[in-house]
């Protein structure tokens, strides 16, 4: 029995690591064709645009995250019931791409011209471009979960695949034929998270086990109106905006430095190259969030609570796992390096984006180790009570240390506040376990 267990669940973390090797592959092949393409002063734009958007995210609340926590609950409703809870669940992320356009034009119309670009419109695209690689997953976020909780892995691997192979290659045709050109770069983008969008909602409802036998329309009447908006009320009330409200100061942590570098106008140059060394080591972390990911799948489904010192004890072999990488991916760097330059940065350059890369890579580390705990917490235990205790104080708590480390000392000490910030994340989230 147990050989069995340890057999299925095997094959459900191939399938999922697969899904997130292959986004972040993608990922970073599409970085790569900017690094390489685009000077540092343009990609210095993009990734401050991205920097820049995280805080907005603030309004693009997730309430399909409530699948996690209800996905038993809603099974055994009955999957005509479980259907019209999605459906709302998608119309509401579906919305978001409206909203992103519209916040995008009003910003670009707010910020001053040397903090993103030389125009309204050229800031415009940037965001667009930086608002949907963020919430691209978001618009397709209900459907997604519902795969990935149903544990229909496969399927959720081609809705990846073809989104981010729409991305891929959408970024190489344009940095080859139209380099420079940032609003077919934000074309594609919109392109890819609309595809993404559709492909996801029809395998659920066209192949999917649970639900493609249901005959259910798709006008509401009065008990799926209520119906769905007692699932977005429930979601967004008593979970979601405590999820989303934690991965929006923690998405927003991770650009932290890059955002302080932007705001006290660092050199272009620098900051490109800072950027580059920031997006290099975010790679490092595709491993861990995938197991962590599954990790959360697997809690989501399970009835039984877990000890949390047997959460402890894995939490220690993932932080040994990306530490391992991490040393690998040290070693490999040099490698690496020549790669992404082929010639156009200096030997001064090259070491200074090892080094940052160094100090991140090594604050990633350590907040690899608090994964594991972290998503127990969410899930199974008071979510609110973590949102203060952990996520808003870390955020405070991050914003003084950038700033602090931007303003007094310059972007050698803001690439190592990125281990202090880990290390504070860490003593957090440990300390709430004893309370």
């Amino acid at each position: 029995m147990a050989m069995a267990f340890k057999k299925t669940w095997f094959k459900h973390g191939f399938w999922n690591t697969l899904e997130h090797a292959l986004t972040r592959v993608a990922d970073a092949l599409a970085t790569i064709v900017l690094i390489r393409v685009l000077s540092p002063e343009l990609f210095s734009k993009l990734t401050l645009a991205q920097a820049f958007v995280a805080p907005c995210l603030f309004l693009f609340i997730s309430p399909e995250t409530v699948i996690y926590r209800d996905y038993l609950k809603w099974e055994k409703e009955g999957a005509e019931r479980f259907l019209i809870r999605l459906r709302a669940l998608r119309y509401f992320a579906w919305g978001k791409g409206v909203m992103a356009i519209f916040i995008s034009a009003i910003i670009a119309l707010l910020f001053p011209h040397s903090a993103v670009g030389m125009s309204s419109e050229f800031r415009f695209y940037t965001f667009i471009w930086a608002f949907f690689l963020a919430i691209a997953p978001q618009m397709a976020g209900a459907d997604r979960e519902f795969l990935r909780l149903s544990l229909q892995l496969r399927a959720l691997n081609w809705v990846s695949f073809f989104q981010k192979m729409t991305l891929l290659l959408g970024t190489l045709g344009v940095t080859l034929w139209f380099p420079g050109r940032i609003d077919l770069l934000a074309f594609v983008t919109v392109l890819a998270a609309i595809f993404s969008c559709l492909l996801a909602a029809g395998f659920v409802e066209n192949y999917s086990d649970h639900l493609k036998s249901v005959q259910t329309s798709y006008r509401f009447d009065g008990s799926k109106f209520d119906l769905s908006i007692l699932t977005l009320k429930d979601a967004v009330q008593n979970f979601s905006i405590w999820v989303h409200l934690s991965g929006v100061v923690q998405n927003w942590i991770t650009t932290m430095d890059l955002y302080f570098l932007g705001f006290f106008r660092f050199p272009a140059r620098e900051v490109g190259l800072y950027s580059i060394a920031l997006k290099l080591a975010g790679f490092s972390m595709a491993l861990p969030m995938a197991v962590s990911n599954l990790f959360s799948v697997w809690v989501g489904r399970k009835k039984e609570l877990l000890d949390l010192k047997l959460i402890k004890k894995y939490s220690f072999w993932l932080f040994s796992i990306t530490l391992a990488q991490g040393v690998l991916l040290i070693l490999l760097f040099p490698w690496f390096i020549e790669i992404f330059s082929h010639g156009r940065w200096s030997t001064q350059e090259k070491d200074k984006i090892f080094t940052w890369f160094c100090w991140i890579l090594a604050g990633g580390v350590i907040l690899s180790s608090t994964y594991f705990v972290g998503a127990w917490w969410t899930l199974r235990g008071n979510v609110k009570s973590f949102f203060y205790k952990v996520n808003l104080t870390w955020g405070l708590l991050s914003l003084g240390i950038y700033a602090g480390a931007a303003f007094f000392g310059g972007i050698n000490v803001v690439a190592q506040a990125n281990l202090l910030v880990s290390a504070v994340c860490l003593f957090l989230v440990y300390k709430s376990c004893k309370t």
